[in-house]
Formats: C-alpha cells, sequence, structure tokens
C-alpha cells in the first residue's frame, strides 16, 4: 500500500507534525506501507498529487487543493482529510468575532468532498458528521523512552515543581486559572512554578518570588520532553469552550508518559482518558484545583502513586506499537481499492521526496527495504544520484 500525507509549510519539529504525521508514518512503514509526508509548499505542482493511490491532506485551506480532490474522486482514488481542530470557534478565538470566514468555507468543502475524516477528537467527530458520514477517531499515541517509570526526586526531597507549557491559545486558560497558581506558591516557597511558553504568560505570575519561577521559551517537542522531566505535577486547565471541547488529550500523555501527575479540567478531551484519583485527578473549579493541588503538595507518596498509574495506564492504552498502527491500517485497506494503478505520478512524488522516505524507513530498522528503496530511486533517475 502506497500513501502521501500532504501537509503545508509546518514545523518539523512541533508535536502537531510528529504525533499527526510523523510517528504514523513510522508505525505505518513498520507494517510494510509505502509513506511519503510532502510539503505542499516544496511540490513543483499539486497536480502531481491526482493519482498517488492514496492520500491524506492535514488541515489543509488551500482552495486549490479542492479540485485535486474531486479528480481524484472521479477516478476512484482515497482521500482523506485529517482534522485537527473546531476550526468554527478557533476563528472566533483569532478574530474575537463570529463572522464566517472563507478559511472555514474552504474547510468545509474539504470534509464534504473527502472520501474520509480522521480526527483525534470524539467531540470533533459528531460536530462534522453532518458533512461527512465517514468520520474515524484515531487517538494520539506517544512512545515512551524508557521502560522503566522515571521517578522523581522531589518524591524523596521537599521541593515539588508545577508546571505548564504550551501555545498562545491558552492564554485564557491560564490567565483564569493563575490566581489560584499564585496562591499555592506564596503558601508554600518550596513549590515552583515551570513555564515553557510565551514570555507573555509570565505577567499572569509576578505576585510570584522570581526565584519560585522556571522558565524555557518555546522549543520543540523534544525540548518540550526535556523540560516535563522537571515536573512533578502536570497542569491541564481548559476553560469550558467549544474550542477547548475539541483539542486533543495530548497533554495528560505527555505529562503521564514522563512521571508526572496529570492534574487536569474536568471537561473535554480529559474525560476520555485515565482513571479518577487513580491516574488522573481532576478539578471542575479554580476552588478544587487549590484543593488538589494542595494535597499533593503535602503526599509525595501519592504523587508516586498516582504518576506510576498515569505511566502504566499510557503504556497500556496509547502506546505507539503495530496493533495500534494496525487498527488504522485496516481502515486505510477499506477504502484504498484492488484496482491497477497508473503509479507514474506517485513515482514523481517518491523520487522528489525520496532522501525523507529512505530516512524514515531508517528508523524503522528495516535496512533491507530502505536499500531497496535507495536502488529503486537510481534507478528511476540516475542522474539525481551519485553513488560511490
Amino acid at each position: 500500500m502506497k500513501i502521501v500525507q500532504l501537509y503545508s509549510g509546518q514545523n518539523l519539529k512541533t508535536g502537531d507534525y510528529i504525533y499527526r504525521i510523523q510517528q504514523p508514518a513510522q508505525g505505518l512503514s513498520n507494517l510494510g506501507v509505502t509513506i511519503l509526508n510532502v510539503d505542499l509548499l516544496a511540490l513543483p505542482s499539486p497536480r502531481v498529487l491526482e493519482q498517488v493511490p492514496f492520500l491524506i491532506l492535514h488541515h489543509l485551506a488551500d482552495p486549490d487543493i479542492l479540485s485535486i480532490v474531486n479528480l481524484r474522486k472521479k477516478k476512484g482514488l482515497p482521500t482523506f482529510y485529517e482534522l485537527a481542530d473546531n476550526f468554527y470557534d478557533s476563528q472566533r478565538i483569532k478574530y474575537h468575532s463570529k463572522v464566517r470566514y472563507d478559511y472555514n468555507v474552504i474547510i468545509e468543502e474539504f470534509v464534504r468532498r473527502c472520501d474520509a475524516i480522521q480526527t483525534t477528537n470524539p467531540q470533533l467527530s459528531q460536530i462534522f458528521q453532518n458533512l461527512n458520514a465517514n468520520i474515524f477517531v484515531f487517538p494520539n499515541l506517544v512512545q515512551i523512552i524508557s521502560k522503566k517509570f522515571p521517578a522523581k526526586k522531589s518524591s524523596k526531597s521537599e521541593n515539588v515543581v508545577i508546571g505548564w507549557g504550551g501555545s498562545l491559545r491558552h492564554y485564557e486558560d491560564m490567565a483564569y486559572f493563575a490566581p489560584v497558581i499564585c496562591e499555592i506558591l506564596q503558601k508554600y516557597e518550596h513549590v515552583k512554578l515551570a513555564i515553557m511558553a510565551a514570555e507573555k504568560f509570565l505577567g499572569l505570575f509576578t505576585r510570584v518570588p522570581r526565584k519560585q519561577i522556571i522558565y524555557r521559551q518555546p522549543g520543540s517537542l523534544q525540548e518540550y520532553i526535556e523540560f516535563l522531566k522537571i515536573l512533578d505535577i502536570g497542569l491541564a486547565p481548559l476553560l469550558p469552550t467549544d474550542f477547548n471541547a475539541c483539542r486533543s488529550d495530548v497533554k495528560f500523555l505527555e505529562y503521564a508518559s514522563q512521571g508526572v501527575v496529570p492534574v487536569c479540567s474536568r471537561f473535554g478531551p480529559y474525560l476520555n482518558v485515565g482513571d479518577e484519583n487513580q491516574s488522573i485527578v481532576y478539578f471542575e473549579n479554580a476552588k478544587e484545583m487549590k484543593e488538589k493541588l494542595e494535597i499533593l503538595i503535602k503526599q509525595p507518596k501519592l504523587r508516586n502513586k498516582i504518576a506510576q498509574s498515569a505511566w502504566h495506564w499510557v503504556q497500556k492504552n496509547r502506546l505507539a506499537n503495530d496493533p495500534k498502527w494496525q487498527e488504522r491500517l485496516t481502515i486505510y485497506r477499506r477504502f484504498y481499492k484492488a484496482k491497477p494503478w497508473n503509479e507514474s505520478s506517485f513515482k514523481k512524488v517518491l523520487n522528489f521526496q525520496v532522501a525523507e522516505l529512505i530516512n524514515l524507513v531508517l528508523k524503522s530498522r528495516n535496512l533491507t527495504r530502505s536499500h531497496g528503496l535507495l536502488k529503486e530511486a537510481v534507478k528511476q533517475n540516475p542522474d539525481d544520484y551519485q553513488v560511490r
């Protein structure tokens, strides 16, 4: 099976790209799928996509691709659309207006015209099921680096680090709960707050002594994972908005996979993960957040117990492994009709992205397949490669 995942100008080091494009590509590649991650901005022409066997569009809003989707449908070639957010409410947050933007209309057409939609959140599937009956929820998966639970130093010391990292889209969420967080830090001098976000967030905590603040600039997913390693308690506050209801549960997964206690709003994406008071700690409002944080601060054994349970929950339920990718591949195969393919367009994309493909297969430790792909690339376009 051959698949092209198309995105536009994404930062390849961010969680959005790694969780939704890179990791699925690696996982499906392990199952024998040839899969390419292609940047629309780097293609010589989008027309090379007309005849690729299976195409996945990742939250694109380029109207020129709509005609490609139409042509593919006429030819019986499947196209999936990855819907990342509730774009209706996302635009209201960005522009502070309820006016329908062209951006919304274009994405609506993608959702209507593509053969199926894939997303991370059941709520999103409910909102858009009237536009497309084929909607599949593919939850985020994580790769746990260590096979052993990463115990925290604070379980044996008095210092406790509470932390959060995120984008400016969640500024209002943090601003609402910031006063309570400040109260906690003022009351417990041995507690520190770690923030990995835009500097604007620091303005929410000016009441707190600077020595209790640990600040990191926004960075790559790998840098964020390193940041999580210093945390004991991870915050995941969400205000009850339509946009937040459709967010993914990845923050819980990231905390849990790194041995951090997830303290999450009892809302939206966090309602479907963990076991309450065993592997996730919920709060419904600022008062309850404060109460739960104080309990965790005072009880290191409880922190360690919940963190371990959360780590095991992720390992059992959301670990990126072959069975999880096989579930997705089974759905893709339902749309991948058995018929002779004209693969000339796919080979154009393959030659254009062959270096990335070989690197992907190398990461899966399939050296035989990597060698085969390289030989085929050289055979197709010998002038493009120097063999030594």
